[in-house]
C-alpha cells in the first residue's frame, strides 16, 4: 500500500472546509443513501452522470470522505478508465491502478493508494486501455471488488459519462446501487431521460440522482432541504410559502445564534444545493418538481 507526498484539490471541501455549506449537502447525499436500503445495506456505489464536467468525480470524492470521517474503511476506485481524474483529486499517482491489477493479476491491494484522510484509500485507474467496455466486463474486475467488500466497509467506483460510453451501465450491473449525478442548466431533458433509460435497460439500482450546480442563498438552501425531508410529496402549504418570502425579505439578525456571515459568491468545490433521494427520474417527479423544471425552461 502506497503512501505519498500529497496535496488536496480545493474541490475536496469535506476534508478542506467540513462546515461549508458543499460539506453538509454531501453528509445529506449520505444519509439519505444509508436510508436508501435498510434490509440490504448499500455496500458498493457507482456514481456517473450525462456528459463530462457535471462534477461526478468531485461528488464521488467528497461522498467518500464524509464515509471515513464516520470511522469506517473506505476504498475508492476509479473505474473511469476513459478520462481519470480522481487521482489528480487526493493528489495521487496514476502509473499504477486498476488495469495494472487486471492485466497482471497480482493483488489488488499491492496498488492501494493512502490519502491524507484517515480510513479513506484510493485505487487510481492506472494506464488508460484500448479496450475499456471489455475490461470492465471481465470476471477478473467483478472479483477485485467481491475482494475490496471484504477489506472495507464501503467501496465507490467512479465510471465515465452514460451518455458517452457503455461503461457506467456495465459496471452498475455489479454494484448495489448507483447515483446519478446531473448538473443544472447542464443538459435537457432528452439527454436525462435516455441516460435514464440506459440504466432502466440493464436494471440497474438506480438509488436516485444529485442536481449539482443550483446557485441559491445559505438560507433558502436549509429551507429547501427542510422542505424536501418533511413533505417531499407535498406541495408547500400557504403558511410555508408566506414564511419563506418573510425570510426573503428580512435577513437574519446578528444576533441569532444560526446567523453566519455571508460567504463570497467565488466557492471553492462542488456547488451542491439539491440532492434528491431516492430516485426520482424524469417522467415521475412531483407536481412542485414539475412547476420548478418548468419556470427554469422559461
Amino acid at each position: 500500500m502506497e503512501l505519498q507526498n500529497q496535496l488536496y484539490d480545493p474541490d475536496l471541501v469535506t476534508h478542506l472546509d467540513p462546515l461549508s455549506h458543499a460539506s453538509e449537502a454531501i453528509k445529506i447525499i449520505r444519509t439519505n443513501i444509508e436510508f436508501s436500503s435498510i434490509d440490504k445495506p448499500i455496500r458498493t456505489l457507482a456514481v456517473t452522470s450525462t456528459l463530462q464536467g457535471e462534477g461526478k468525480t468531485a461528488i464521488l470524492s467528497n461522498l467518500a470522505i464524509t464515509y471515513a470521517q464516520t470511522g469506517r474503511k473506505v476504498l475508492l476506485v476509479d473505474a473511469d478508465l476513459r478520462r481519470p481524474t480522481a487521482h489528480r483529486l487526493f493528489g495521487l499517482s496514476n502509473r499504477r491502478g486498476l488495469t495494472n491489477v487486471l492485466v497482471s493479476g497480482r493483488d489488488y491491494s499491492e496498488f492501494v493508494q493512502q490519502t491524507l484522510t484517515e480510513n479513506l484509500f484510493v485505487l487510481a485507474s492506472g494506464p488508460i486501455p484500448p479496450n475499456p467496455a471489455e475490461i470492465l466486463m471481465s470476471a477478473a474486475f467483478t472479483n477485485i471488488i467481491e475482494q475490496a467488500k471484504n477489506d472495507f466497509d464501503m467501496v465507490f467506483l467512479d465510471t465515465p459519462p452514460i451518455n458517452v460510453v457503455t461503461d457506467a451501465a456495465i459496471v452498475s450491473t455489479k454494484v448495489d446501487g448507483i447515483v446519478y449525478v446531473v448538473r443544472a442548466g447542464g443538459i435537457d431533458r432528452k439527454q436525462l431521460q435516455h441516460a435514464a433509460s440506459l440504466l432502466t435497460q440493464v436494471k440497474a439500482n438506480v438509488l436516485g440522482y444529485v442536481l449539482n450546480g443550483i446557485k441559491e442563498d445559505a438560507d433558502n438552501y436549509y429551507y429547501y432541504y427542510y422542505g424536501r425531508y418533511a413533505s417531499q410529496n407535498q406541495e408547500p402549504s400557504r403558511d410555508d410559502a408566506k414564511s419563506l418570502r418573510r425570510r426573503k425579505q428580512k435577513p437574519m439578525s446578528q444576533d441569532n445564534p444560526f446567523y453566519s456571515a455571508p460567504r463570497a459568491k467565488k466557492r471553492n468545490g462542488p456547488q451542491l444545493r439539491a440532492p434528491i433521494l431516492p430516485a426520482q427520474m424524469p417522467g415521475q417527479e412531483t407536481q412542485q418538481d414539475q412547476k420548478r423544471l418548468m419556470s427554469e425552461d422559461e
